[in-house]
């Protein structure tokens, strides 16, 4: 095992993490879904390349979720650690100044994986455990994208239910909404470019299209019941999961 994902393990594991490969995973609180994942960056501008990125996801029980997000190939980090401190990535460049020819210098820069594992001790897991509900999930993701975005990213399916749940409206029916201009802007495109989907592939856009009017629907009514229902069964599919919950006795 690499050394420094033995140190993770360390870091993870007695409070509950359960290990995959690189990746790890609990539950804890109402519905909420950690994962921590080891990530490899190949991009031959930044120092130390290739380097490791450490990231992690926040994810609700409440949400329409695929097993494969909790594999070892299939899960993806959409956080980095650095976020915390208040970075946008682990990696960037800087301009450091204007050279003898008046041309502004920019170097390349990356954290380390071990001052991403400090950041993770330091910070992190006291992050990860103290988003207990689906208030503070949805709170933490919108703080999370303003590190990163400037300000909160809607184009991001597994918002929908936290928001649906919490009761922000408004703020699904946005989320369905980008979704639905974005598949319409991609079929325009193949039919401008003349491309024809398969039938099995058309008729898998149609069905994906017509889930999200549902869900737009159902966001703009927010019937009680039919919300309710919708997360109940969601949370219900999500359980065969098996995530490991981290306990107040690991801490």
């Amino acid at each position: 095992m690499i050394s420094f994902i033995q140190e993770i393990t360390e870091s993870l594991k007695p409070i509950g993490f359960k290990k995959r490969g690189y990746s790890f995973f609990a539950s804890q609180g109402d519905g909420i879904l950690l994962t921590v994942q080891v990530e490899k960056e190949r991009n031959a501008s930044y120092p130390g390349h290739p380097f490791y990125i450490l990231g992690f996801s926040l994810m609700s029980m409440y949400s329409e979720l695929l097993p494969q997000y909790f594999t070892v190939g299939g899960s993806i980090a959409r956080y980095s650690f650095a976020n915390l401190i208040g970075e946008r990535a682990p990696f960037g460049q800087r301009e450091t100044g204007n050279n003898e020819n008046g041309m502004i210098h920019v170097e390349s820069w990356a954290y380390s994986i071990e001052e991403q594992i400090g950041v993770l001790r330091e910070k992190g897991i006291g992050f990860l455990l103290g988003i207990q509900n689906q208030d503070m999930l949805v709170d933490s993701m919108i703080e999370l994208d303003k590190v990163i975005y400037g300000e909160p990213y809607m184009l991001d399916m597994l918002k929908f239910a936290p928001f649906l749940y919490t009761g922000r409206f408004s703020e699904a029916e946005e989320i369905v909404s980008g979704l639905l201009s974005q598949h319409e802007i991609a079929r325009e495109n193949r039919i401008s470019h003349g491309i024809i989907l398969d039938e099995t592939r058309a008729e898998r856009e149609r069905e994906e299209t017509i889930h999200l009017q549902n869900l737009l629907m159902l966001a703009y009514e927010h019937d009680p019941k039919k919300v309710e229902e919708y997360l109940k069964q969601n949370y219900a599919n999500n359980e065969s999961l098996k995530i490991p919950r981290i306990s107040l006795y690991n801490m």
